[in-house]
């Protein structure tokens, strides 16, 4: 029996996912995936792989965005940007805005 998208799909609901064709790749969407930063797996159709292998792509992707998810970017001090206003202007806009780096100007 050859392996389908119907039947990739049907193993993936017990995680939750399903996996979606595209031009060349496929990925992963909804559940946890619909929030993954990579999700895609280039192979050409769904038969160049296994069901076994679909999954474990699928393990493999899962645990690869849960470490990017860890990390937090750190911001210096030196490149955050200071907003200084003068005084507020009805229309909203702030005449006095001010974009510095460290320090205000």
């Amino acid at each position: 029996m050859p392996l389908t998208l119907k039947r990739i799909n049907s193993e993936l609901f017990k995680r939750g996912v399903r996996l979606e064709e595209a031009s060349g790749y496929f990925y992963f969407i909804g559940g946890e995936a619909a929030n993954w930063l990579d999700r895609t797996v280039r192979v050409p159709k769904v038969s160049s792989l296994t069901l076994e292998q679909w999954v474990g792509k699928f393990e493999r992707l899962q645990k690869s965005n849960a470490q990017i998810m860890k990390v937090k970017p750190v911001r210096s001090k030196r490149n955050s940007f200071h907003i200084r206003c003068s005084r507020p202007v009805a229309s909203g806009i702030f005449p006095g805005v001010i974009l510095a780096h460290g320090k205000a100007r």
